[in-house]
């Protein structure tokens, strides 16, 4: 894990990052902080775990096959098969 000073890659603060192993990207503190809890309270699971502002990469995907005439529910797992959880 490596650490700078940037612009945390969920919620865009300028703070100091960290680049966790699994993860790739930059995150601050308080980003951590909150995957950390996300994962205690859902017994380790991260599969609902989406950047702390909306819309992000998956909803903006979702809502592009939905105007393009794709039924909500099949637009939104289509958009969870094609965008990774950490794509801001």
């Amino acid at each position: 894990m490596g650490t700078l000073v940037a612009y945390c890659d969920w919620c865009w603060r300028w703070d100091s990052l960290y680049i966790p192993d699994g993860i790739g990207l930059g995150l601050c503190g308080r980003c951590i902080d909150r995957i950390i809890h996300h994962q205690r309270a859902s017994e380790g699971g991260l599969e609902e775990l989406r950047p702390p502002w909306q819309p992000d990469a998956r909803a903006r995907r979702a809502s592009q096959l939905y105007l393009a005439g794709i039924r909500a529910i099949v637009a939104t797992l289509i958009a969870r098969f094609e965008i990774e959880q950490w794509e801001p």
